[in-house]
């Protein structure tokens, strides 16, 4: 039979693991608030990154509404080019219908005139998803930005991507 003491510790320790897995999740949790546009993959030249941040306009962050919707990544790293080469994403709404997906680059609030269109096909009811091979070059500080335009306002978007492809020095 153990002793008083003996449970006394063991009740420590499930406090003391009980707090280190809590601050874990906190510390977790917070690592994915800075990361912002999703976590960026690169392993040797290749290059990937998810994003569901949302902007009304390709520029800011802010939850979509109306006709059109962008999905916002990060920049590319600074003395690399990234060569796009495939684009999945999935889009939903609650009115209308995808009339355009393309993917853009941003350098600062600018759009350059790099587009390359996108094919998106209905996946169920207002719901659409996007699996292109592609050829879309950014330059190092550019940002790829994913718009999207419907046939009617809506004010119910939900729309994320992945990106993929080659990064190369310029």
């Amino acid at each position: 039979m153990p002793t008083w003491n003996a449970i006394g510790i063991a009740r420590t320790c499930r406090a003391c693991v009980a707090l280190f897995a809590g601050s874990g999740l906190v510390m977790l949790s917070a690592l994915f608030a800075q990361a912002g546009y999703g976590p960026r993959t690169k392993i040797g030249a290749n290059y990937q990154q998810w994003s569901n941040v949302e902007s009304t306009n390709g520029i800011n962050p802010a939850s979509c509404n109306g006709f059109g919707c962008y999905v916002l990544f990060s920049r590319t790293p600074q003395q690399k080019a990234l060569i796009v080469q495939h684009v999945s994403c999935h889009v939903g709404t609650n009115t209308g219908s995808l009339a355009t997906a393309t993917l853009l680059t941003r350098k600062g609030q600018i759009f350059p005139q790099r587009r390359t269109l996108l094919v998106p096909f209905p996946t169920n009811a207002n719901r659409w998803a996007i699996n292109s091979p592609v050829m879309h070059l950014l330059e190092p500080g550019e940002r790829a930005v994913v718009a999207f335009g419907i046939t009617a306002s809506t004010d119910a978007w939900s729309a994320e991507c992945s990106i993929s492809g080659r990064l190369l020095q310029p």
